[in-house]
């Protein structure tokens, strides 16, 4: 493979078709200090993400990645094309974000940043619930109304909502002129208000909208996390706990718990809002229980009367909906 290449090439075919590093990193759901690092040659793209990469700039994989330089005729291009759809259908994003052209600026902002509140949505996450949160895309969705943007888990939409950019979110607000739209709180239902200005007699503080998003999706995340966790998910945190405790984890799972097992036990765990960072000790609990038992429901009730009382995920994580 033409590696030391590859950042040339990946800057010409962007050129070519008119992206800048900032609208091709909107798409790929990545950085542009990602793509420029990139097209500098001082790092390459995760493999998961060269076809995407290719599939965008509808190029081959050769001419990225190869010192083949081809133009892909038409009726080839349009069967990559059907080849990646038919992929995408087939292996669903974990957790896709995405938002109507009236964000794009908001999104493009963001990325400058390196959309530091997702990488703290999946900190929080991991450090108050225990759970490790894949990757998350970002891209635009020209079906979607202007400030409208949908949360969806496993290709299936979960929620959508609005955000009024450049305005701010007010709780507990009303409108007070024309220009400002009232709104309720995805997450908690509370009424509140979209403004451009503080008013004077506030005493609430402004949020803005891509953290009202973030806000919204975190508790997705968590809502829906049984349908995003898999065998890998498990695997990647059990492989975190060995590399900190290997007497904890080796030769105990998979040898005595197998991952699946494991994962049923979580999945039970984060239903009674308990917290999975305690890994270890969860694995320690199942290796001597399972010497007893292998039910499924009896494990999950062994393992929360001890866990329940220190890891206990706060109500706050679970507003009612109703």
């Amino acid at each position: 493979m033409g590696l030391e290449n590859f950042g040339i090439r990946l800057s010409n075919i962007r050129k070519e078709l008119g992206y800048t590093q900032e609208e091709l990193a909107l798409r790929l759901g990545v950085t542009a200090q990602a793509v420029s690092k990139w097209e500098r040659g001082n790092g390459y793209p995760d493999i998961d993400l060269l076809y995407s990469l290719a599939a965008v700039l509808e190029c081959s994989m050769d001419e990225l990645c190869d010192f083949k330089k081809e133009r892909i005729p038409d009726a080839e291009l349009q069967n990559r094309r059907w080849k990646e759809e038919i992929c995408a259908s087939f292996l669903k994003e974990p957790i896709i974000l995405e938002c109507g052209v009236g964000l794009v600026e908001l999104l493009m902002k963001e990325g400058k940043q390196g959309y530091k509140k997702l990488h703290e949505i999946r900190s929080l996450l991991a450090g108050e619930c225990g759970i490790l949160v894949p990757l998350i895309r970002i891209r635009d969705n020209i079906q979607l109304k202007e400030k409208e943007y949908r949360i969806l888990i496993k290709g299936v939409e979960v929620a959508r909502n609005n955000v009024w950019y450049p305005k701010l979110f007010y709780l507990h607000e009303k409108a007070q002129n024309q220009e400002d739209i009232e709104q309720k709180d995805p997450v908690w239902g509370i009424d509140g208000v979209w403004k451009s200005v503080l008013d004077e007699d506030t005493t609430e503080q402004g949020i803005e909208a891509f953290s009202f998003m973030c806000t919204h999706l975190q508790h997705c995340i968590l809502e829906y996390y049984e349908k995003i966790m898999n065998r890998q998910i498990v695997s990647d945190m059990v492989e975190l706990v060995q590399k900190r405790y290997p007497a904890v984890v080796d030769g105990v799972v998979p040898e005595k718990v197998g991952l699946a097992l494991l994962q049923n036990v979580m999945i039970g765990l984060l239903k009674r809002h308990i917290a999975l960072n305690p890994l270890d000790k969860l694995i320690e609990l199942l290796e001597e229980a399972i010497e007893t038992t292998k039910d499924t429901e009896t494990l999950i009730k062994q393992a929360a009367d001890v866990l329940e009382k220190d890891y206990r995920i706060s109500d706050s994580w679970y507003p009612n909906r109703n």
